[in-house]
C-alpha cells in the first residue's frame, strides 16, 4: 500500500513540475480546452459546434501531449514528425471521437429525466430547501458512466499515435491500463483535485472579505482567479495523461 501512495505522489509532483517547466505552453492549452470544450458548446447559437469540436478532441490530445513527451525527451517538438504519426490513422482517431459522441448522446439521455424533475422545482422555493438527493441521481449515473468511459479513452488516442494500436486494441490497453494502476490514478487525482478545490475556496474566501472593493469587483477578481486555477487545472490534466501514458506504457516519441 506504502508504493501504491508513494507513486501517486510521485505522480502528481512530476505533473507539476512538467507544468511549471512548460507553463505559457500549459496556461494557452488549458485555455484554448476551456474555450473550445466548455465555454463554445454553453454559448448559444455555437453549441451546434460541440459535434465537430468532440471529433477533433483525439488530435489536439495527441499534439498537446506530444509537446509535453518532448520536453520530458529533452527534445525539440517536431509538428511534422507528429503529423506523420497522425497521417493514415484518422479512421482510428474518428472513431475514438464518435464514441466520445455515443457516450454524451447516452449520459445526456440517461440523467434527462433527473434534470427536468430539478427544473420543476418551483422556483419560489427557497435555495437553502433544495436537499442534495435532488441531484445525487445525476450525479450517480453521471460517475457511473463517466468513469469506465474515461478509462477507455484516457490513453486511446496516445496509444493510436505512438504506439499504432488499432481502435479496438487502443481502447482495450487503454482500459487495462487505468484498471492496472486504478488505485495510483485514483489516489492521484483526488490530490489534485481537493489542492485546487481547497485553492479555489480559500482565494474566493480571501477575496469575499475586501468588503472595500464592492460587489462587482468582488464578483470580477472572484471569476477570474477561478478562471486562472480552471485553466492550470486543464493543464494539469494534460500533464498528468502525459506522465501515466508514459509511465505505464514506457513509451515516448
Amino acid at each position: 500500500m506504502k508504493n501504491i501512495f508513494n507513486q501517486s505522489y510521485e505522480w502528481v509532483y512530476q505533473s507539476f513540475s512538467l507544468f511549471k517547466f512548460s507553463t505559457r505552453f500549459s496556461l494557452v492549452a488549458g485555455m484554448f480546452y476551456l474555450m473550445f470544450y466548455m465555454f463554445i458548446p454553453a454559448t448559444p447559437g455555437l453549441n451546434i459546434l460541440s459535434p465537430i469540436l468532440i471529433m477533433l478532441w483525439p488530435f489536439i490530445t495527441v499534439f498537446i501531449v506530444a509537446f509535453y513527451l518532448s520536453i520530458l525527451e529533452k527534445k525539440v517538438f517536431d509538428f511534422k514528425k507528429v503529423m506523420d504519426l497522425i497521417r493514415g490513422k484518422f479512421a482510428r482517431f474518428m472513431s475514438i471521437g464518435l464514441l466520445s459522441i455515443v457516450y454524451t448522446l447516452g449520459l445526456s439521455a440517461w440523467v434527462s429525466s433527473d434534470v427536468a424533475r430539478i427544473v420543476e422545482i418551483p422556483q419560489g422555493q427557497g435555495l437553502g430547501e433544495i436537499q442534495f438527493g435532488d441531484f445525487s441521481p445525476i450525479i450517480i449515473k453521471a460517475l457511473v458512466i463517466t468513469i469506465p468511459f474515461l478509462m477507455l479513452t484516457w490513453f486511446a488516442p496516445l496509444l493510436i499515435a505512438f504506439n499504432n494500436f488499432d481502435f479496438l486494441k487502443s481502447i482495450k490497453s487503454s482500459f487495462a491500463g487505468c484498471l492496472l494502476y486504478l488505485f495510483q490514478i485514483l489516489i492521484a487525482w483526488t490530490i489534485i483535485i481537493t489542492l485546487f478545490v481547497c485553492l479555489i475556496f480559500l482565494i474566493t474566501l480571501l477575496i469575499s472579505s475586501m468588503n472595500f472593493l464592492g460587489n462587482n469587483l468582488i464578483s470580477l477578481f472572484s471569476s477570474f482567479f477561478v478562471l486562472i486555477l480552471a485553466t492550470i487545472f486543464i493543464a494539469m490534466s494534460f500533464t498528468f495523461q502525459t506522465i501515466t501514458y508514459r509511465e505505464i506504457f514506457k513509451s515516448v516519441i
